[in-house]
């Protein structure tokens, strides 16, 4: 007799291995998002419960001189892949100035924190925005998506976290459908173009190659896992975790760019 996997039981997995986190136990990190949702409505809910208990967790780990480093290490890995979406050429030193703005928020008593340790993920992301903003006034450029003085995604107002990474108009009740419909066919085109600046960006990252090639093979020339794995040198499985990963890598870049959800992060 099989046993069918829980929603969250698949999101810590997936979030385990997408960002190499161990810092909680499976059976705790399976357990407690059922105190914060007992029933997700799909995927994405579920994904946010298992975000939000692991958001605690680095919260208290990053205090914790026990854990400290573990903790900023994963911390470091949750961050990375956003800012290499973000800027490739920037990702490496933007990540590591984020890591120090975090750990000074602790350490510095005049310093903005994260009053909330569900937000500490948004708050880091915060933070990462903050030292791109400094990298990039620092080469000489503009860079208007937020400002150093602003509070971090750590704050909520009026009950609710702040969205600010981007500001579409989605289409709601009010909008007519033709203006629905115009809304659509535009979408199409900027979800076209963040497509294929992800797969550059990723492309350009020498150990998501065969990534992206397995996505090409898969989607674009509708190879079968054996053909790929045969081209590929690589087992059937192999292939199958190739995709996955970028996958993965694709959908994390892509929240980044496109007025859609953040991934649905805490």
């Amino acid at each position: 007799m099989t046993t069918s996997i829980t929603p969250f039981q698949q999101q810590t997995r997936r979030l385990a291995a997408q960002y190499h986190w161990g810092l909680l136990t499976e059976s705790a990190w399976i357990a407690a998002p059922w105190q914060i949702n007992p029933e997700p409505e799909d995927e994405r809910a579920a994904r946010r419960a298992c975000l939000t208990v692991y958001s605690r967790v680095l919260y208290d780990a990053c205090q914790d001189r026990r854990r400290q480093d573990q903790a900023y290490r994963e911390l470091y890995d949750y961050l990375y892949p956003q800012a290499l979406a973000r800027d490739a050429g920037l990702a490496y030193e933007a990540t590591q100035d984020a890591i120090v703005l975090v750990f000074r928020s602790f350490a510095e008593p005049k310093l903005k924190k994260c009053r909330i340790p569900e937000a500490f993920l948004f708050f880091a992301q915060g933070k990462l925005r903050d030292a791109f903003t400094r990298l990039i006034q620092k080469h000489g450029g503009k860079d208007d998506t937020v400002s150093i003085e602003e509070p971090g995604d750590g704050d909520q107002e009026d009950g609710r976290y702040r969205y600010d990474l981007c500001d579409p108009r989605t289409p709601g009740s009010e909008i007519e459908n033709d203006e629905r419909e115009a809304w659509i066919k535009a979408m199409i085109l900027v979800v076209a173009e963040a497509v294929l600046h992800c797969l550059q960006t990723l492309w350009r990252e020498y150990r998501l190659r065969r990534q992206v090639e397995t996505l090409a093979l898969t989607f674009m020339d509708r190879m079968a896992d054996e053909r790929i794995a045969a081209r590929l040198r690589k087992t059937k499985g192999a292939v199958q975790l190739l995709r996955t990963h970028a996958l993965d890598n694709l959908r994390t870049c892509l929240d980044l760019r496109l007025p859609l959800s953040w991934g649905e992060e805490p």
